[in-house]
């Protein structure tokens, strides 16, 4: 009977273990579950990010990134997912800490390049402008002082001088008529009897010539800056740079501000300057009729020049003598 107490003991024990280890059970499960259903799974991918800030036109290294796990449905399909991909490359704008890295954020699409005329994906037609790149040296105080990035897009001012080879009339004095005649330094021809100017004159003219370009590269410490053109802007700046290769500068545009200009409203010379602001114009002033007097000039070692000598021919009248009274 004793043994016999002893067993039913020993299994209501066992019967109220395994009753506690179910409970227990029981109750992590709806802890963890929510009502015994199973969270679901959220798949996660492999993005490269920035490990910090990184200012611009800066050649990447392995410490400026790291590859993190994102959520699939945030991870950019175009983001690279190794360190290799983004390494050695210049970004042409800033990246912030934890973006993730894709290639609209660099100056080329090449490790070591710093800047490219176009994407390599992007697909050339037989109606697409023929892009090319060239180089212009404009200094730092006509450049945004050197402010400009790759990436950003600028208005280009050209001044040039005119007057050189340029045909002008010139009035023959036998026979009155007009006849043209190259001149070096062009000269205004005013009609007589109207007042207006059929002629031109010579001098500087600045215009903005090349709108909305694409900086490629910009090095300010050299003030050489490389632009985005295509065929026919490559070679209008070519011959600009034999005319006025000292004639450049730029105006730098808000990235929102996309409209084309009018540039027919545009263009400006001095003259046209002075009469937009009215300037006072200095002019040629004879001191001898403004002061009512002769201007003779002093000085040491200045030697006064000759009284004229009287024409030959005349002589002095004798003054009448004077007679005394008796």
């Amino acid at each position: 009977m004793e043994d016999s107490g002893r067993r039913r003991r020993l299994l209501l024990m066992t019967l109220g273990l395994v009753l506690a280890l179910v409970a227990g059970g029981a109750a992590f499960l709806l802890g963890q579950g929510g009502g015994g259903t199973p969270a679901d799974v959220v798949e996660m991918a492999d993005v490269l990010v920035a490990s910090g800030n990184i200012e611009p036109r800066t050649t990447l290294t392995a410490d400026h990134v790291v590859v993190r796990q994102v959520p699939v449905d945030t991870a950019l399909q175009q983001a690279y997912r190794e360190p290799t991909a983004a390494v050695g490359r210049v970004n042409s704008v800033t990246i912030y800490a934890g973006q993730q890295i894709t290639p609209n954020l660099f100056a080329s699409t090449t490790a070591g390049q710093t800047w490219e005329i176009m994407p390599a994906d992007e697909e050339i037609t037989l109606d697409s402008p023929y892009w090319r790149a060239v180089s212009i040296s404009i200094p730092r105080n006509r450049a945004v002082g050197g402010d400009v990035f790759p990436g950003q897009r600028v208005d280009l001012f050209v001044s040039v001088e005119i007057g050189a080879n340029i045909q002008v009339p010139v009035e023959d004095p036998e026979t009155g008529e007009l006849r043209f005649q190259p001149s070096d330094q062009a000269v205004p021809i005013i009609d007589p009897e109207t007042g207006e100017i059929t002629g031109v004159t010579g001098g500087r003219t600045t215009k903005i010539t090349f709108e909305d370009l694409e900086v490629l590269k910009a090095d300010a410490a050299e003030g050489m800056y490389i632009f985005k053109v295509d065929l026919h802007q490559a070679e209008q700046i070519a011959h600009l740079l034999q005319v006025g290769p000292d004639g450049f500068a730029m105006a730098l545009r808000p990235p929102q501000d996309t409209r084309d200009v009018d540039t027919t409203e545009y263009g400006e010379t001095t003259d046209n300057i002075i009469m937009t602001y009215l300037y006072r114009v200095p002019l040629l002033v004879d001191l001898e009729e403004l002061l009512g007097f002769p201007i003779v000039p002093a000085g040491p070692g200045f030697t006064p020049p000759p009284a004229p000598e009287p024409e030959p021919g005349e002589s002095p009248e004798p003054e009448p003598e004077a007679t005394e009274e008796p």
